[in-house]
C-alpha cells in the first residue's frame, strides 16, 4: 500500500489541484480512512517524488525492463517512469502543491 500510494498520490494530487478541487478529494479520502492525517501524507509523498524521482525513475525502467524479458507488457511501470522524470526535471507541481517548498 506504502508503495503504490507514492506512486499514486502525485498523480491524484495534482489532477485535484488542477480542478480546484484538492480539498475535497482528500477530505474524502480522510474520511474514509480517518487514521491518516491525508493532507500532509500528500504533500509529504509529492515532495519525495521530487527529490527521489530521477532514482526512482531508473528503477521502473530496470522493473519495465524485467517485466518485458519475462514476456508482460509493463505498462504501469513505464507510466510510473513517466511521471517520475516528469517530476524530477520540473518541479512544476511543488510551488502550487505544497506552497512554500522550494
Amino acid at each position: 500500500m506504502s508503495k503504490a500510494w507514492k506512486r499514486f498520490s502525485p498523480n491524484l494530487v495534482l489532477g485535484a489541484s488542477e480542478f480546484g478541487a484538492e480539498e475535497r478529494v482528500l477530505a474524502s479520502i480522510q474520511q474514509s480512512f480517518p487514521g491518516i492525517q491525508w493532507k500532509q501524507l500528500a504533500d509529504y509523498m509529492v515532495n519525495r517524488v521530487v527529490v527521489h524521482g530521477a532514482r526512482r525513475a531508473r528503477e521502473m525502467e530496470e522493473a519495465a525492463e524485467m517485466l518485458r524479458s519475462a514476456g508482460i507488457e509493463p505498462i504501469m511501470a513505464e507510466a510510473t517512469a513517466r511521471r517520475q522524470d516528469w517530476a524530477a526535471k520540473s518541479n512544476a507541481m511543488i510551488p502550487k502543491i505544497i506552497p512554500g517548498l522550494p
